[in-house]
C-alpha cells in the first residue's frame, strides 16, 4: 500500500511538470470523449501527456496510477476514455510489461472501447520486447488484433468488419516476433504480405526486422534477398 501511494503521488506530480506537454502523441490520435467540457478536455490532455511522460521514463507504475486517476475523473460522467488507456499501453510497452499490456487491452475490449491499430501494436510490442513472441504473433494473426474475450464484449459501431489493417509498425513487430521464435520463413511470408498491401507505403522497419530474423537463423542468402 505504501509503495502504491508513493507511485500515485509521483504520478500526479507529472501532471504539473513542464516536460509533459505534448509528451504523448499518437498517429491520428484517440478521439475526445463526446460531450466533454473544455475543462474536462484540458484535464484529459494533461493526464494523457503525463502518462506519456511516465512511459518515456519507463515508469509504468506511475502511468497506471495516472490511468486510475483518469478513470475516476471521467468514466463516471461518460463512456470509457480511450486516450489514457492508449497512453498507458504505450508505457507498458516501453517497460516490457507485457502481461499488464494484455490486461489493459482486455479491459478496453470489455469496456467496448474502440481498439485501433496503435493499441494493438503497443500490446504486440510489449510482448515482443519481453520475448513473449507467441502472444505477439497470436495478436497479429487474429487480424483484428482482438484480445481474449473481444468477440464477447465488442459491440461498437465504428468497427463494423471487426478487422484492423496492419500498418508498417504492426508488420515490423510481427516480423521481429518471428525472429525471436526462429521462424524466419514466417517472417519472410509476413514481409511479402506487407509488400502486397496496396494501402501501405512500407518504410525500412519491416525490412530490417526480416533481415534480423534471417540473420539469427544464419540464412544469409535469404537476408541478402530482402535487400
Amino acid at each position: 500500500m505504501k509503495r502504491a501511494s508513493t507511485n500515485a503521488r509521483q504520478a500526479r506530480g507529472l501532471v504539473r511538470c513542464r516536460g509533459c506537454r505534448g509528451a504523448a502523441t499518437f498517429s491520428g490520435g484517440p478521439p475526445e470523449p463526446a460531450g466533454s467540457t473544455a475543462e474536462q478536455r484540458s484535464k484529459r490532455q494533461r493526464l494523457v501527456a503525463a502518462i506519456g511522460a511516465a512511459g518515456k521514463q519507463r515508469r509504468w507504475e506511475a502511468a497506471l496510477a495516472l490511468l486510475q486517476d483518469a478513470k475516476t475523473l471521467f468514466n463516471a460522467s461518460g463512456p470509457p476514455d480511450q486516450g489514457p488507456h492508449q497512453a498507458a499501453l504505450d508505457a507498458c510497452s516501453r517497460a516490457m510489461e507485457w502481461a499488464r499490456a494484455m490486461t489493459l487491452l482486455e479491459e478496453m475490449a470489455k469496456s467496448k472501447m474502440f481498439i485501433d491499430k496503435i493499441s494493438c501494436t503497443s500490446a504486440m510490442t510489449a510482448c515482443d520486447r519481453a520475448s513473449r513472441w507467441p502472444i505477439a504473433l497470436k495478436l497479429f494473426t487474429s487480424l483484428a488484433c482482438r484480445p481474449p474475450g473481444y468477440e464477447r464484449h465488442w459491440a461498437g459501431p465504428r468497427q463494423n468488419s471487426g478487422v484492423l489493417h496492419p500498418d508498417h509498425m504492426t508488420y515490423s513487430v510481427a516480423i521481429s516476433a518471428c525472429g525471436k521464435g526462429s521462424h524466419w520463413t514466417v517472417a519472410l511470408e509476413i514481409l511479402k504480405e506487407a509488400q502486397s498491401d496496396s494501402r501501405l507505403r512500407l518504410r525500412q522497419e519491416p525490412y530490417g526486422a526480416a533481415i534480423t530474423a534471417c540473420g539469427k537463423a544464419q540464412r544469409w542468402a535469404d537476408a541478402l534477398e530482402v535487400l
